[in-house]
């Protein structure tokens, strides 16, 4: 991208930046930031150019931009995130937990919306990421285990998602014992929460019931191959792939939903 055509107007800079950030261009875009701010203080300017600091791995000056962006929830969780980034720097195994404290202090009330960061599931991401570009014979290095292991108290929220996450990053890192351990109890839940649908109570789908009754037996015995073999024939019906049930009174036609709106008001 060419650079803009001089000017002494902020917002032209502010635009430029906003361009370049967009193209991917960080450099372009931190300098477009200076001119910004070189006219004056600016809290979005700095949240921007802080943002784009950290990225580039200038945690020192990002840490003196954000410190001047304002209380609103981007600038706080930034000051967060950029906290939980350096305490993992700053460890070689499990990050001090001071620092977490604080980042949560500053972030504030944790989201459970699936999607949403929380300083739970950053330290994971980035604890998994680490653990992948030292990975040992036989899967992590002790450290990272260890690490990962008591990265798992640190979630917020105990959601299918969060515990997915972890299940997630386990097999990331090779550790398929580790993924299994969580994952057992995982399934178990959800197939006693299928148990309580009213829509398994009926004659329509009694033999949907029966198979989540039989995969749930295999689970509480340790043979998840059993458990899914069981499933198999409930994962194959059409109707349910698209979240749709028998109708009981027409028993022809079926009940499901078209649209699911998708937002941090609706639950996951």
């Amino acid at each position: 991208m060419p650079a803009p055509a001089p000017s002494d107007d902020p917002r032209a800079h502010a635009a430029y930046a906003i361009a370049c950030e967009r193209l991917g261009d960080v450099e372009r875009a931190t300098h477009a930031w200076d001119a910004v701010l070189a006219a004056g203080e600016d809290p979005r300017a700095r949240l921007a150019r802080g943002s784009l600091h950290a990225r580039a791995g200038r945690f020192d000056a990002a840490r003196d931009d954000l410190a001047l962006a304002g209380n609103g929830f981007p600038a706080r969780w930034d000051r967060a995130a950029l906290a939980v980034h350096l305490a993992v720097a700053a460890s070689e195994g499990a990050p001090d937990p001071g620092p977490l404290a604080a980042a949560r202090a500053e972030a504030g009330e944790a989201s459970a919306y699936w999607s949403d960061a929380t300083v739970g599931r950053l330290l994971w991401s980035l604890l998994v990421e680490r653990a992948a570009e030292r990975l040992v014979e036989g899967g992590p290095d002790p450290r990272d285990r260890a690490a990962l292991r008591a990265a798992e108290s640190e979630f917020e929220h105990a959601t299918f998602w969060d515990r997915a996450m972890r299940i997630v990053g386990w097999v990331r890192v090779g550790a398929l014992d580790e993924a299994a351990r969580v994952a057992g109890p995982l399934a178990r839940d959800g197939a006693a929460d299928l148990l309580d649908e009213p829509a398994l109570r009926g004659p329509a789908l009694a033999s949907v019931a029966a198979a989540v009754t039989l995969a749930r037996a295999g689970m509480d015995a340790g043979d998840p191959v059993s458990a899914r073999h069981a499933l198999a024939e409930p994962l194959a019906r059409e109707d349910l792939r698209r979240f749709r049930i028998p109708c009981l009174r027409c028993g022809r036609g079926s009940v499901g939903l078209d649209e699911t709106a998708d937002g941090p008001d609706h639950e996951a």
